[in-house]
């Protein structure tokens, strides 16, 4: 969903806009700039007054918030999982991560990702994204800003038809914060999915 808003400045015109996921919330993108008042735009923006009473306003509008499913902090990022979906032999999870310290890199190493379902099968992650980052090479990585979500997502495959959730999931990953860097991973356990 793409939202914004306008701000008469005199002359010009300040333009905010936002691209938000609505299935997380979460803003993929957002730009903000000045353009040269038009007859088109002083249009737009009267119509907005008139809706708003007199008064042009830039607030944001309140954020969405989508309850995960279950929520771990770790070496300070908080992963979320906002969805966990089977379809036919392919299980998608939609992750939030948001960091909590200083601006920083973040790696999730696929290959070494792994999930366990509650009849002991294991699967490797075959696939993740962090926010517009793919996966190659065995990980993905992106930068991860201070307090500001990003969307990820991890893919398994040939999920057993026996299963009817899953157990545990390691994810493996790797965070560089200025001269720090370090290897961690951690278990999210008795996820249920849908289908």
């Amino acid at each position: 969903m793409i939202t914004g808003s306008l701000a008469s400045l005199g002359e010009s015109v300040r333009i905010n806009v936002k691209v938000l996921d609505i299935e997380t919330a979460a803003i993929i993108e957002a730009a903000r700039g000045n353009i040269a008042m038009t007859d088109a735009i002083k249009g737009m923006i009267n119509k907005q007054i008139s809706l708003t009473g007199g008064q042009v306003t830039t607030s944001p509008r309140p954020r969405i918030k989508i309850k995960p499913i279950q929520k771990v902090e770790e070496k300070g990022f908080v992963f979320e999982i906002l969805k966990c979906r089977l379809t036919g032999k392919t299980l998608n999870f939609s992750l939030l991560i948001t960091n909590k310290e200083k601006d920083g890199k973040l790696q999730i190493y696929t290959e070494n990702t792994i999930l366990f379902d509650d009849y002991g099968n294991e699967y490797r992650c075959k696939k993740a994204t962090l926010g517009v980052k793919n996966s190659g090479w065995g990980s993905v990585s992106n930068e991860i800003f201070s307090g500001v979500p990003i969307k990820g997502s991890l893919t398994f495959e040939d999920i057993s038809p026996q299963a009817t959730m899953l157990s545990t999931l390691v994810l493996r990953c790797r965070y560089h914060r200025g001269d720090v860097s370090a290897d961690f991973s951690f278990k999210f356990r008795g996820i249920a999915f849908s289908k």
